[in-house]
């Protein structure tokens, strides 16, 4: 066992051992090499369900990073340019009372969090979240909160929304299957990595938990812009993560399903491959020297 392996293994023993933490991978690459590959804890503690190297966790917000990364290969296509307005692929996105400002919103804009849409519709639920055509229609017909490139504000859920939309008006094709026919399976671990994701790889999914509240940390007043973009009523988080439905369905924002190992496999590039930056430069965000907006 190489010196990484054991002391990743070691700390993540003690996190579960001291009830820290329920259950947990962790997974590395070093020039194409898996060096790390440890888990530890319960995946599902009602059961007994351990983790092991295939279990799959929705990773919230580590799924913008992969939906980046569809946007950034269709750009080095020529088929997406970063400064161009949403509206030229989505014509309908410049809708509303704001359709003049919406019109100016450029892609960079939403890959960078500064489109001023990080809101979601007023009394939102769980499943209307799972409503795409309900999504994109409001997106369509939102008012910035702010003037677009102004200000940075995180877009929980609507980064998804928007540059999914995007992605499929351009290419034909959803931000899941992009994934599983692009990134996934040419990198070997179309098992391992979803937007999207199979029924039949349900039983390898974590049950989620929240961590107890910490006293410590202040409470964000109700009209920070946090409850915008993921309301009181979503709260707490780990119940939608946990629903069915929602693991089928494509969130490109915060749905993803994937193991530390293919997380991992593809924020790790191969120097020692082909091409500057990995073993598939035709999709790394990062080919030519000209970093992506997002990761």
């Amino acid at each position: 066992m190489s010196n990484a392996q054991a002391r990743a293994q070691a700390v993540i023993d003690d996190l579960t051992g001291r009830g820290i933490e329920r259950g947990l991978q962790v997974a590395a690459y070093l020039d194409g090499e898996l060096v790390v590959d440890a888990w530890s804890g319960l995946a599902d503690p009602e059961t007994g369900r351990g983790v092991n190297g295939d279990t799959l966790f929705v990773t919230f917000s580590c799924t913008k990073g992969v939906t980046a990364t569809v946007v950034h290969l269709l750009a080095e296509r020529g088929q997406l340019d970063y400064d161009e307005s949403i509206a030229r692929y989505w014509p309908e996105f410049a809708s509303g009372p704001a359709a003049a400002v919406k019109a100016t919103i450029t892609v960079r804009q939403a890959l960078c969090h500064t489109a001023g849409l990080p809101h979601l519709p007023p009394g939102i639920t769980r499943d209307g979240l799972l409503d795409g055509s309900r999504m994109r229609n409001w997106i369509e017909q939102a008012e910035p909160l702010w003037a677009p490139g102004a200000i940075t504000g995180y877009h929980a859920v609507t980064f998804g929304n928007i540059l999914g939309e995007i992605i499929r008006r351009i290419d034909g094709r959803t931000v899941g299957r992009i994934v599983a026919e692009e990134i996934a399976r040419p990198l070997g671990v179309s098992d391992s990595l979803f937007i999207g994701a199979r029924r039949d790889v349900f039983r390898r999914i974590a049950r989620h938990e929240s961590a107890p509240p910490n006293p410590e940390l202040p409470m964000p007043p109700l009209d920070a812009l946090i409850f915008k973009a993921i309301p009181p009523q979503l709260q707490p988080m780990f119940i939608g993560a946990n629903d069915p439905n929602a693991w089928v369905t494509e969130l490109p924002a915060s749905g993803g399903l994937m193991s530390a190992r293919a997380l991992a496999r593809i924020c790790g590039p191969d120097r020692r491959a082909r091409g500057r930056w990995g073993a598939s430069p035709a999709w790394y965000p990062y080919r030519g020297g000209h970093p992506g907006p997002d990761r």
